[in-house]
């Protein structure tokens, strides 16, 4: 056929990635708790930790905060999608409080 032209390449490969895998670091802020469960004062607060997951029903200890003078806190180098947050007061003979409400993030 006129101005019919074929050639055959080398093999090879593509590989496809995400632009940026990696999503803006997501801030946690709370109010610092002033009693304990009893209603006493509180007055041993030693610190804060925070627990994370893909799913609430699998949260997971992520960071030990030891200052009880923190509000917030960043965590990056989180992956896109869901992310919940929840937290815990400890106290300075590690007593640890109950989960607070979940935080829910979607990151892209």
């Amino acid at each position: 056929m006129a101005g019919d032209a074929r050639a055959s390449l080398p093999v090879f490969s593509i590989t496809v990635q995400a632009a940026n895998s990696v999503a803006a670091p997501v801030t946690i802020s709370w109010t610092p708790p002033t009693t304990n469960s009893d209603g006493s004062v509180l007055t041993d607060l030693q610190g804060y930790r925070i627990y994370a997951g893909g799913h609430p029903d699998q949260m997971i200890p992520i960071l030990w905060l030891p200052n009880a003078g923190l509000t917030s806190f960043p965590i990056e180098g989180l992956s896109p999608g869901w992310h919940f947050f929840a937290m815990t007061a400890v106290s300075s003979l590690g007593l640890e409080s109950t989960l607070s409400a979940l935080a829910v993030a979607f990151l892209q």
